[in-house]
């Protein structure tokens, strides 16, 4: 089962030597030892961690990649509380190892709540994120048409630049609080510059038709991130995206 998290930009402010506007999930951790195992020879040590690594060879055969906090990797866990950053923090042991450690698991899934609207923001977001392993999986709701007239090309280059290989940015349609803005150039135009730049990026008008394809994209250590500004619903989007993963 998954287990998942939904970070508050009001609850959360994390850096990493850098400011962030929002909250930030670390999907995995490095472990930290809590009981050493006594070994009477060098060998008792290297023969766990052999073992480790050919699980591990095992697990990777299929191409699929395979992080320290996977859960496949450990047995004996047993869950002893909760991160300051909100994910079950855990008891375990690797297999082929006595040793007792404490952390997280990559199978966990964040959902993210990010306030992250204009090419500075999104910028400290996206290299921050990037700082821990996991996929990006982006919800982007441009904060108005006026500002995409604006900022535009800015922010699909930002996006173009820092977008990983392996990430996925969705584009709904701009909040739009009525008046005879230019509406000119919408979301479609986002996303056509930013995929433009070689990077997997959609235009999908209702945003909660693009939260649901996120949802069900989703794979463990996987960071949703629902990005934008100037409306509230955002929120309760990303509120009901935790819930969808929950199942």
């Amino acid at each position: 089962m998954k287990r998942l998290l939904l970070c508050s930009t009001a609850a959360i402010h994390f850096s990493v030597g850098f400011g962030l506007a929002g909250g930030v999930a670390e999907p995995v951790m490095e472990p930290e030892v809590i009981e050493a195992a006594a070994s009477s020879s060098a060998g008792g040590v290297i023969v766990p961690l052999l073992l480790l690594l050919v699980v591990a060879a095992a697990l990777t055969s299929g191409g699929e990649s395979v992080s320290p906090s996977d859960a496949r990797l450990k047995t004996d866990v047993v869950r002893v509380g909760t991160t300051h950053l909100g994910l079950p923090l855990y008891h375990y042991r690797y297999i082929g190892d006595d040793a007792v450690y404490e952390g997280v698991m990559a199978q966990d899934v964040a959902v993210i709540d990010d306030f992250g609207h204009n090419p500075d923001k999104v910028t400290a977001t996206l290299n921050t994120l990037h700082a821990f392993p996991g996929r990006l999986l982006i919800l982007f709701q441009p904060h108005g048409y006026g500002p995409l007239q604006q900022m535009g090309e800015e922010l699909a280059a930002t996006f173009a630049r820092l977008l990983a290989d392996e990430d996925r940015l969705v584009i709904p349609d701009p909040v739009y609080f009525g008046g005879t803005v230019d509406r000119s150039r919408g979301s479609d135009w986002l996303a056509t510059m930013v995929a433009a730049g070689g990077k997997a990026a959609q235009h999908v008008a209702d945003r909660e038709d693009a939260g649901a394809m996120l949802v069900a994209e989703a794979r463990p250590g996987d960071r949703i991130i629902v990005m934008g500004a100037r409306d509230d619903r955002l929120s309760e989007l990303a509120a009901k995206l935790l819930a969808q993963l929950a199942g």
